[in-house]
C-alpha cells in the first residue's frame, strides 16, 4: 500500500513539473524567445598547424564584434557554437600557416542559422 502511494505521489509530482515547465517555455506571455542552437565548424584539412582568430556579432565592421577566441589548431575541426540571434561567426587565419609571420588573411564570415554548418579554412 505504501509503495503504491509513493509511486502515485512521484508520478503526480513529475506530471506537475512537466506541465509547469512546459507552460514557462511555451507560454505566449513569455518575454524570452528560445533560439535554436547550432554551430559554425571550421575545418582545417590543409596545414599541420594554423592560427585562427574568431569573433561573433551582428556588425558589418568586424572590429565592433566581440572577440571569441584565438587558437592554433592542427588538422581537424573547430566547432564554434552560435545561434541566429548572435548574427555571424567571423574568422581569419595566418596568411602563410607553414611560415607564420603575424600577417592575417581578410575576415570571412558565416551567418548563424541555428544549425551546424561546416566551412573550410
Amino acid at each position: 500500500m505504501r509503495a503504491a502511494y509513493l509511486v502515485s505521489l512521484l508520478a503526480l509530482l513529475l506530471a506537475t513539473s512537466v506541465i509547469s515547465s512546459s507552460n514557462r517555455v511555451y507560454s505566449s506571455s513569455s518575454a524570452t524567445t528560445i533560439m535554436p542552437a547550432g554551430s559554425v565548424i571550421l575545418v582545417n584539412n590543409s596545414w599541420t598547424r594554423v592560427t585562427v582568430e574568431v569573433r561573433k556579432g551582428k556588425y558589418d565592421d568586424v572590429n565592433q564584434n566581440a572577440p571569441y577566441d584565438t587558437r592554433t589548431i592542427g588538422k581537424g575541426k573547430w566547432t564554434i557554437p552560435c545561434s541566429a540571434d548572435e548574427g555571424y561567426v567571423w574568422w581569419r587565419r595566418d596568411t602563410d600557416p607553414d611560415h607564420p609571420n603575424g600577417q592575417w588573411t581578410v575576415w570571412t564570415r558565416k551567418a548563424c542559422f541555428g544549425r551546424d554548418e561546416e566551412t573550410s579554412l
